[in-house]
């Protein structure tokens, strides 16, 4: 009787933990761990690092604050023009149904002009803990992209 239960309970935590999708570098997806305020620590294209706390074009700069992640599956980038003007631009994400993807679509509202096109469509999730998430996709049609952030 004894042998039949550990048996059992060795089959129920088998089951429990390859339900999580565990990534490359760490972690594993849960709404939970992604939902929050997070800063771009890391930003390469194309394998060159980008400095996203200042972009600049002719006379106007834009410095990006944060990136968040709702629980109902929304999010905004969030960032300032010129230093003075505090701009949102909305998103709808969701995991693939292996999650091993992040979906990440503009609201019908966003405009070429959005910083949402500066974030995969679909990113492979690399890492995903509670305090680091790392993912690498395709921008702007073949621009590769790979953005480390970090949990405010």
């Amino acid at each position: 009787m004894k042998k039949n239960i550990l048996v059992l309970l060795i089959a129920f935590t088998a089951i429990v933990f390859s339900a999580c999708t565990k990534y490359e570098e760490g972690g594993y997806a849960s709404k939970i761990r992604i939902t929050g305020t997070w800063e771009i620590s890391e930003l390469l294209i194309n394998g060159e690092p980008l400095d996203m706390s200042s972009l600049s074009q002719g006379d106007m700069s834009v410095s990006l604050k944060n990136i968040v992640f709702e629980k109902d599956e929304t999010g905004s980038i969030n960032y300032t023009i010129n230093s003075v003007l505090n701009n949102s631009d909305k998103f709808e994400w969701e995991f693939s149904d292996d999650k091993k993807f992040l979906e990440i679509e503009g609201s019908s509202s966003s405009t070429a002009s959005s910083m949402v096109q500066f974030l995969p469509k679909e990113s492979e999730i690399l890492k995903l803990t509670k305090t680091e998430l790392k993912l690498k996709g395709t921008i702007l049609e073949n621009s590769s992209v790979l953005i480390t952030l970090v949990k405010e």
